[in-house]
């Protein structure tokens, strides 16, 4: 799994979100397939002992959830933390231990938005349309739009943009605040919300994002809050 090289990283910020605006009419909203065998999810920090970004990257099969892959990566930080930019700041290591993975996974679960983004092109739209690879954001926080009335038990609402788009479900996963789940690229919201519901277990987090945070505090010497 290789990543396209689209974009310069070493950019300024109102460059990078031209970048943004570029890329996102490129994002393909596409069910992803019936049947998915193996889930990869990455998670990056900040290790405090150097100001080193950390990314781990790991690859599960479904239903069983066995690790079959494991990949990190380490860089200096080239573009500073800001919300609605985070793949500027996280997104090369990110890549780079993704790259790294001995076994490709079918569709890669990462901490950040997909599509529901001021300018349409959060973390997992951005890796996924880099990677070629069907992608899906999962968010803590909302940086676009409101949340809808409840939908049902498990969804506590869609976000919708102010021109009245879905771009996200707040999806309820085993704690009191909810995971805003979004479609990044080669995803639609229906079957990413699915997967979601397919890979959560008792963390709020579904279960390769889960095992990719394990990881990463196993990599950090002395790692701050993981992010997204």
């Amino acid at each position: 799994m290789k990543a396209k090289s689209l974009h310069p990283w070493s950019v300024s910020a109102q460059q990078a979100e031209e970048i943004q605006r570029q890329l996102a009419p490129r994002v393909k909203i596409i069910p992803l397939p019936d049947k998915i065998g193996c889930v990869g999810a990455a998670a990056v920090t900040v290790d405090k002992e150097d100001e080193s970004i950390v990314a781990a990257a790991v690859v599960q099969s479904l239903p069983d959830f066995r690790v079959l892959a494991v990949a990190q990566a380490r860089r200096k930080a080239g573009f500073p933390y800001s919300a609605g930019l985070f793949a500027f700041h996280a997104g090369p290591a990110l890549l780079e231990a993704l790259e790294r993975l001995e076994t490709e996974p079918e569709v890669i679960l990462l901490p950040g938005h997909g599509i529901a983004h001021p300018r349409g092109l959060g973390l997992a739209s951005h890796l996924g349309l880099l990677l070629e690879r069907p992608s899906v954001g999962c968010a803590q926080r909302l940086l676009v739009g409101h949340l809808s009335a409840p939908v049902e038990d498990s969804v506590r609402g869609l976000v919708v943009s102010p021109q009245g788009e879905i771009l996200a479900a707040a999806l309820h996963t085993g704690s009191s605040r909810p995971l805003y789940v979004s479609p990044g690229h080669l995803t639609d919201l229906p079957s990413a919300v699915s997967l979601v519901r397919a890979c959560t277990g008792p963390s709020r987090w579904p279960r390769p994002l889960q095992e990719a945070r394990r990881w990463l505090r196993r990599l950090s010497h002395s790692p701050s809050q993981i992010m997204e």
